[in-house]
């Protein structure tokens, strides 16, 4: 054998050294990430979306002036905006558009397209899912255009969280504006921006609608090419999961590499999984006992001993009587285990992720004792009660009330059940726990409407009125907390949100105050003024701080938990890493796309080198063992061909299965074996 036969085999091996063989197996490989949630899609674009399972890939299609950034610590950077929106006075921001903004359609975010879209957010006949606060601030004429790139908003007041109401989402004046005009002149069919094939989610967001499958519960996003800046992934899949064991199933075996929270697994509900990580988050959400302040005994006061007595003290027994339902909440209970562990006791109503929350004030603790306490601090006297059997249950009571919870969360069905049988042990009764949907509860809490009335605001009614005695319920905030509408008096319904009937003017000054307040020391100290005037004066009864665990693929990377908790990631960002074994499907193959096998650089680059090396000393063992053989040679080589086809990887065998719905292991070569040795 001639030396210049070798030449071959030696420049392979100068090649891979050079970096010059690549080593991934096809060129139109995707980067696919899918995020299991549980419940359905009845939602199809931002507009009338309500739903948080909509507003979690809504997130990846609409941009706005600005949006919230991980790197500058969850606070607003500049988005369509070239930079964030200066101000003068406080109220007047201006800005200009960012060079190469342009919409999915391929056509450039003007000035225009921007005033049109603030115009949207204010229109109540379109339904933006953000009008109402929107509403407060805006008007149709909010937005002016400077010139063909700059804009200036102007909002109704000072407002001290002023990127919130700038952070609407831009929409293209050239797909939405005749539809607009013939909605506002009365057509109804044109304010329906809700097609169910996601056609009217459109924006300039990092990611466009490809397509939404109805029969599966699944929404496909793919990268948008016109996008201002880079984006990492090329697909997003939503898909609904009904069980949770399947959706971990999923995470565990690379088909799914984000799991949404509000399965509520609990702590343990990922233990043991392999290639997953989880991480807790602070939610923006409190759970609390609505209160209805008509109540003479906890609201007035007026029908407790002390207040009948004298109507000065009305007010401090009904405190007490406040006080008094909060002692027999066991929050600890609450949080560990029927939370599962997912969750801490409450002192206030601004949730713990919240900025400016007081960690300093502590919860009412659980105290049947104390309870009874401040129930004679009201006047109340417990020897004119019975207690037959001695269980600590009165059986005929001060007063009694009528327990009403939503039946749409199973750990809050728990505690409304706990707290509702500890109410006898200090002389409160029930006469009913209505655990019931909220097709029951709105009409006789915060959509409370009374025809009777001419007045433009009203309060909600006791229950045996047509109202409500006390509410289970919860609330869901911005980072940004603002209780604006909750606790004022001029916010009763129904055109307010205070179906408490609360009225304390030092709260309702300090709220106003707060968010108007725009130098962050001092607004951060209004914020725990009114905390605490909220855990003094008890308008509600706070319970827990509900925390969330997501459920990652640990080769996800880019995603900040808490901005996907609030539906506001940067989807941009987020990828997956490569993988260190020895290959990684690049994503699940819900969408009949060709899956391809990643072979990582280093082991590619080891593994040609060590078949180089073995070839090539195959070869000098040939020439060394057929010098004198020359009728071997041909049969020799012919082996060593044989040896070299049936070495050569069946892509195939990969390829082949993807019918199957799951991802089958590199030596699996039928798909016979599909489904049995998932990666």
């Amino acid at each position: 054998m001639k030396k210049y036969k070798l030449l071959p085999t030696i420049i392979v091996m100068v090649l891979i050294t050079m970096g010059a063989v690549p080593t991934s197996v096809s060129s139109q490989s995707q980067t696919v990430i899918a995020y299991a949630l549980p419940y359905d899609f009845t939602e199809y674009s931002i507009y009338t979306q309500d739903s948080y399972a909509t507003a979690q890939w809504t997130s990846a299609i609409y941009a706005s002036v600005v949006k919230r950034s991980a790197e500058a610590g969850r606070d607003y950077v500049a988005d369509l905006a070239a930079a964030l929106p200066t101000t003068y006075d406080g109220k007047a921001w201006t800005f200009s558009i960012r060079d190469g903004a342009k919409f999915s359609s391929g056509n450039p975010v003007t000035a225009d397209d921007i005033i049109f879209s603030f115009k949207v957010a204010v229109s109540p006949a379109i339904n933006l899912a953000g009008y109402a606060s929107a509403s407060l601030f805006l008007t149709n004429e909010s937005a002016v255009k400077n010139s063909d790139g700059s804009v200036t908003v102007t909002l109704t007041q000072e407002y001290a969280f002023p990127m919130s109401i700038l952070g609407q989402p831009i929409i293209e004046k050239a797909v939405f504006g005749e539809r607009y005009n013939d909605c506002i002149t009365g057509t109804a069919n044109a304010c329906n921006w809700d097609a169910n094939d996601g056609s009217d989610a459109v924006s300039a967001g990092p990611f466009m609608m490809d397509r939404i499958d109805m029969i599966n519960n699944t929404v496909t996003l793919k990268k948008n090419p016109n996008y201002y800046g880079p984006v990492k992934a090329d697909k997003l899949i939503f898909k609904v999961y009904s069980d949770f064991y399947e959706a971990k199933s999923a995470l565990s075996a690379g088909n799914v590499h984000i799991v949404n929270p509000q399965y509520f697994a609990g702590l343990s509900g990922y233990e043991g999984l392999d290639n997953v990580t989880t991480e807790k988050v602070s939610d923006r959400v409190h759970q609390e006992i609505s209160l209805n302040h008509q109540s003479p005994y906890y609201g007035t006061g007026l029908m407790t001993p002390k207040g009948k007595a004298n109507a000065a003290d009305a007010p401090a027994a009904a405190l007490s009587v406040r006080r008094a339902m909060s002692a027999v909440a066991n929050r600890e209970l609450y949080s560990s285990q029927f939370l599962e562990g997912l969750g801490s006791p409450a002192a206030s109503t601004m949730p713990s992720a919240a900025i400016g929350w007081d960690s300093t004030l502590k919860a009412d603790t659980y105290d049947v004792e104390r309870a009874k306490s401040l129930m004679e601090d009201a006047g109340y006297d417990f020897s004119t009660l019975t207690d037959s059997d001695g269980d600590g249950k009165y059986e005929d009571f001060f007063f009694s009330i009528t327990v009403l919870a939503p039946n749409t969360n199973a750990a809050r069905n728990k505690w409304s059940d706990h707290w509702q049988q500890e109410l006898p042990k200090i002389g409160i009764g029930v006469n009913s726990y209505e655990n019931v949907g909220w097709d029951v509860i709105v009409p006789r809490t915060f959509g409370y409407e009374d025809g009777s009335v001419t007045t433009t605001q009203y309060p909600v009614p006791l229950w045996d009125d047509g109202g409500y005695d006390v509410l289970f319920v919860s609330y869901t905030w911005r980072l940004d907390w603002d209780p604006t509408g909750l606790y004022e008096e001029s916010s009763f319904v129904p055109t307010g949100g205070n179906f408490y009937n609360y009225v304390n003017k030092t709260t309702e000054d300090l709220i106003s105050r707060y968010i108007t307040e725009t130098n962050v020391v001092q607004r951060n100290a209004y914020a725990k003024q009114i905390q605490k005037a909220i855990h003094d004066d008890l308008p509600v009864i706070p319970l827990v701080y509900p925390e969330s665990l997501w459920g990652f693929s640990d080769k996800l990377q880019g995603m900040d938990a808490l901005l996907l908790s609030v539906s506001a990631p940067e989807w941009d960002q987020v990828n997956l890493m490569p993988s260190q074994s020895d290959s990684t499907l690049t994503g699940e193959n819900t969408n009949n796309d060709t899956i391809v096998v990643r072979i990582p650089r280093s082991f590619a680059v080891l593994g040609v080198v060590v078949l180089s090396l073995l070839g090539l000393i195959g070869v000098i063992y040939l020439k060394r063992k057929t010098s004198n053989k020359g009728a071997a040679i041909d049969n020799s080589n012919q082996r060593d061909k044989n040896i070299k086809l049936s070495a050569t990887p069946k892509k195939s065998s990969i390829l082949a299965c993807s019918h199957c719905g799951t991802k089958c292991d590199l030596g699996d070569s039928f798909c016979a074996n599909c489904g049995s040795k998932l990666r």
